[in-house]
């Protein structure tokens, strides 16, 4: 039946009209996604900081191994963890190599962070690495969207202002299945700080005046000088397939 209309469409057209003026009118009364994002900002902004730690990822929701690091709660002044590296230096102004820039890019705007957020990490150890995971959701006082923007443009300059390294690869790219704004990085890099190899991916969502932030690393204690895309694509593909579509449910960020 499907191939008889498509090559006689007037045989296939009865109700036709009625049908397009239905369309037309679903379409007409469809709501704009601003005004929807702008009342469900209203609605977010009335949320007690409470219910923000039940709105991020919990230990239920990874794999058995990992144990409980960092839970930061809306409205403590403390501030968020961003790679099981910190230090003074671990900002994207004073990295030397694009992976640890783009690792310290969230460092770099911390002090916008402090006091609205709600965060967690979690780790993974073995005797040669392990695994690291952060995610926070926070309601930056001056709106998600120019923090995503400033995040955005520090990531950018990473690429721009520093050579990757022979060992090191950095990928951007757009996240799936989410309302509103966001972007996602991929990195890799074999002799990370000197001090290993790391894999990592990270994504950050902007909606309705919350950003959502999910960051995973791999890391093992020995160096290498050459690229592990198999490394660096099973770390992004386990942050982009698992870990970001059950944050984005959490979040109630999720695409309808």
């Amino acid at each position: 039946m499907a191939v008889a209309c498509a090559f006689t469409l007037s045989a296939c057209s009865g109700g036709s009209g009625d049908q397009a003026g239905q369309g037309q009118k679903q379409e007409e009364a469809s709501p704009d996604p601003a005004a929807v994002e702008s009342q469900e900002a209203d609605e977010r902004a009335a949320l007690s900081g409470d219910v923000y730690s039940d709105r991020i990822l919990s230990l239920e929701d990874l794999p058995s191994g990992f144990t409980l690091g960092d839970d930061v709660k809306f409205g403590e002044k403390e501030e968020q963890s961003v790679n099981p590296f910190d230090s003074d230096d671990s900002s994207a102004d004073a990295a030397s190599s694009q992976s640890e820039c783009i690792v310290g890019a969230m460092a770099a705007h911390s002090s916008e962070l402090d006091g609205v957020s709600a965060a967690r990490t979690f780790d993974q150890s073995s005797d040669n690495g392990g695994s690291y995971i952060m995610t926070s959701l926070s309601r930056p006082e001056n709106g998600s969207k120019p923090l995503l923007k400033e995040l955005r443009k520090t990531v950018n300059d990473c690429q721009e202002s520093i050579n990757a390294e022979p060992a090191e690869s950095v990928d951007v790219f757009e996240p799936k299945g989410n309302k509103g704004e966001g972007f996602c990085t991929a990195a890799y890099n074999g002799t990370f700080l000197g001090q290993g190899k790391i894999a990592m991916s990270e994504c950050y969502v902007s909606w309705a005046g919350e950003l959502l932030t999910v960051h995973q690393m791999a890391f093992e204690g020995e160096t290498s000088p050459a690229i592990d895309e198999e490394a660096m694509n099973g770390v992004s593909d386990y942050l982009t397939e698992d870990l970001l579509p059950t944050a984005l449910k959490k979040a109630e960020m999720a695409a309808n």
